[in-house]
């Protein structure tokens, strides 16, 4: 397996740091959720980035807040299209670290009143930051970390 980051040794100094778990959702309403052996027809579905920080970076950044996500993101369709989507929101993604692991993806049923159930597949995204990571160059202001995916450097 092969990972890889564009960070570089230059200094970059944001207002927050974003790091942790980032996966692609799909997202369909649903008029309930199916029992065992049973269908459902969804009415609408949203194909879009998820996960606590990366959801977390984008909200910062579209307050205005210079922004970093830090975390792991497959090569392949679903991570090039939540990069694409962190990017266009203003989030830099230098400390993204991509690999040959598969993004994670969750299926999201979600009722008319709200209620939701998900189903997530991980693979070994969990394992693909290989071990400590490496922020020396990167100055925050704030830190949000979900306690997923990898430790950092002292």
């Amino acid at each position: 397996m092969t990972y890889a980051s564009n960070a570089t040794s230059t200094s970059l100094t944001v207002d927050v740091l974003c790091a942790g778990f980032a996966c692609h959702d799909l997202v369909f309403d649903v008029p309930h959720h199916p029992g065992p052996d049973e269908k459902t027809r969804a009415t609408a579905l949203l194909n879009c980035g998820g996960g606590l920080a990366s959801n977390a970076a984008v909200t910062a950044a579209r307050l205005g807040c210079r922004t970093a996500f830090a975390g792991y993101i497959g090569n392949d369709v679903y991570g090039d299209f939540h990069m694409a989507e962190l990017q266009a929101d203003g989030v830099n993604t230098d400390w993204v670290i991509r690999g040959s692991e598969p993004t994670p993806l969750s299926a999201i049923l979600v009722k008319p009143d709200g209620l939701r159930t998900i189903v997530s597949y991980r693979g070994n995204s969990e394992g693909a930051c290989g071990g400590q990571y490496d922020l020396s160059s990167l100055r925050a202001k704030s830190i949000l970390i979900d306690g997923n995916q990898f430790t950092f450097a002292q």
